[in-house]
């Protein structure tokens, strides 16, 4: 949540309540006092009920709180009670989402949007990168499916290390399976569903691929390169790895407009993802987080200790962790990071720890913001707490010092009476006739 930004729903929200019980309190005490005229004239009848103004109640409380006091301490509770209740909801409503969001295992559409752009950049950077490699190693000349390419990336991508490898037919991958570096497919597999990953695409995946076109498995390793956004509270525990597939024509020939390629298998995947070694002792246990093309993540427990991840299909893998709200993630020390299993280099391992302590501390500053946001909205509550009691104590003192003034107004108009002794006690008297009525006389005429 950011804090640059104005929550115009929450704020109508504690608007509406604050209103309806105000609308509330004032149909109450119109409601008690019987509709009477001296009500004045209704904002509009509801069949035949009267319907005033939402703020009537305060100026009728203001002229009438003689005449019916307990009738208007009442609407005026129901009409103070929408504070609160607002308050309570605009808690509710702003740490909700922070307390919800550390245990959330999914991304917000924003996300899962930059993830996707940022994917497809990569893969179409590796996907030209790798043809210059073949182009360099003879092209169409004696492909092997052993044989592994090392493909050579511009600096601006040196948080990536890749390589390549051919297949020959879609039958040979059914067959012998793969290996391919943290990667396995057993042998023998029943049928591998091969699917274009472009939803667009409305030709059917089997009248573009059969069992004799020829694939190319892109392998790449991202250990200090952005391009996905984890949710809330997880952080990585080890660098990216992945294999994306294509089925290119000709292995000479760099075709931009190459569809990518999902394979899935009816025999699982093996993936052992590599691990940082300097994860503290207090973490969490990893678990396996699988991105999609589209941006979103899939979390799944690991199916064997320390690394071992077992998914329907070959994506990017890495092993992530979830730190519990009350437990945030340390700091990070500057330490080796566990990167000799793969086509890494010798200096990975240094941008690997320093990787993995920018994205702990990222998360770590995430909770802490939350606590804060939380620790505010307590205290602004609290304030407007105060605010009201103290706002009902003027206004009740206001109204009390109101009638004394009117009273005090009028008391310099009225007759002063002087005491007289009246048998034994003393009594008010008036010095003189007050009223002199006149009395009528018939004279009978006789």
């Amino acid at each position: 949540m950011s804090a640059t930004k104005i929550l115009w729903g929450q704020i109508l929200i504690v608007f509406l309540i604050v209103l309806f019980t105000t609308w509330g309190a004032t149909q109450y005490v119109a409601w008690q006092l019987g509709f009477q005229a001296q009500l004045g004239t209704p904002w509009f009848l509801l069949g035949d009920t009267p319907i005033y103004y939402p703020p009537a109640i305060f100026w009728w409380w203001y002229f009438f709180d003689a005449y019916a006091p307990d009738i208007f301490a009442k609407g005026g509770i129901i009409a103070a009670s929408g504070g609160f209740i607002a308050i309570a909801v605009a808690i509710t409503i702003i740490c909700l989402p922070c307390s919800s969001s550390s245990s959330s295992s999914s991304i917000s559409p924003a996300d899962m949007v930059q993830n996707s752009v940022r994917r497809q950049g990569i893969d179409t950077s590796l996907l030209k990168y790798t043809f210059l490699a073949l182009a360099q190693n003879g092209g169409n000349q004696n492909p092997s499916d052993s044989a592994v390419y090392t493909i050579n990336l511009i600096p601006s991508l040196s948080g990536i290390s890749a390589q390549a490898r051919r297949i020959s037919s879609l039958s040979n991958l059914q067959k012998q399976g793969l290996t391919f570096n943290e990667f396995s497919l057993p042998a023998g597999s029943s049928s591998p569903s091969i699917s274009l990953r472009n939803p667009s695409s409305s030709a059917s995946s089997s009248a573009l691929i059969d069992d004799s076109s020829p694939l190319l498995l892109i392998y790449r390793r991202i250990f200090n390169f952005t391009v996905y956004s984890l949710p809330p509270a997880y952080d990585f525990a080890g660098p990216i790895v992945g294999i994306i597939a294509f089925s290119p024509p000709n292995f000479t020939v760099y075709d931009p407009s190459l569809p990518e390629l999902t394979i899935a298998s009816s025999m699982k995947i093996t993936i052992h993802a590599p691990r940082y070694s300097s994860l503290p002792s207090t973490s969490p246990v990893p678990l396996c987080a699988l991105f999609s093309a589209n941006g979103s993540i899939s979390f799944t427990a690991m199916a064997a200790p320390p690394n071992v991840c077992v998914f329907d299909s070959f994506g990017d893998v890495a092993l992530v962790l979830q730190w519990p709200q009350d437990n945030p993630p340390p700091e990070q020390p500057e330490s080796e990071t566990g990167q000799q299993n793969g086509p890494s280099s010798s200096s990975s391992s240094s941008s690997s720890s320093s990787a993995v302590s920018s994205l702990n501390s990222h998360s770590s500053g995430k909770m802490n913001n939350h606590w804060k946001l939380a620790l505010g909205v307590t205290c602004l509550t609290l304030a407007g707490v105060a605010f009201c009691v103290v706002l009902v104590i003027s206004s009740i003192g206001f109204v009390r010092r109101l009638k004394v003034s009117l009273l005090a107004r009028f008391t310099g108009n009225e007759e002063a009476l002087q005491t007289s002794l009246i048998g034994v006690s003393r009594a008010p008297t008036a010095a003189g006739v007050r009223t002199k009525p006149a009395l009528e006389m018939d004279m009978a005429s006789f």
